[in-house]
């Protein structure tokens, strides 16, 4: 019942979506996306620290209570949370290249496409 509800909605919202102004961050969807770019750029450096302590909190593990040969839960902790620090470092390096191959700053705007006309 809860998905049929969440499915109505998100269908009934489509047309809304479709006739936003996306460019104009002062109104509609345009904020909400300002707000939202706001929230991810405000988690990232949370979530780098928490996969820092993570795997501190497993270093601890493996040093005080886990030092037998299978390592146990506090290797598995350093692992996972290398693999996570390793992919967010990763992408935000490869986002950087990106832009500085591209010659992206961020507060460039980007002209629309448009097909040329010929006036006579």
């Amino acid at each position: 019942m809860k998905k049929v509800l969440v499915v109505s909605a998100l269908l009934y919202a489509v047309p809304f979506l479709a006739f936003a102004d996306v460019l104009d961050t002062s109104k509609g969807i345009g904020k909400v996306i300002a707000l939202l770019t706001g929230l991810v750029n405000a988690l990232i450096p949370l979530l780098v620290g928490a996969a820092l302590v993570a795997f501190f909190w497993g270093l601890v593990l493996y040093i005080f209570k886990d030092a037998g040969e299978g390592g146990g839960p506090g290797k598995k902790l350093m692992i996972w949370s290398l693999v996570a620090l390793f992919v967010m470092v990763s992408v935000w390096g490869i986002i950087r290249l990106a832009q500085e191959s591209l010659g992206i700053t961020g507060s460039e705007t980007v002209p629309v496409p448009r097909v040329p006309t010929t006036s006579n």
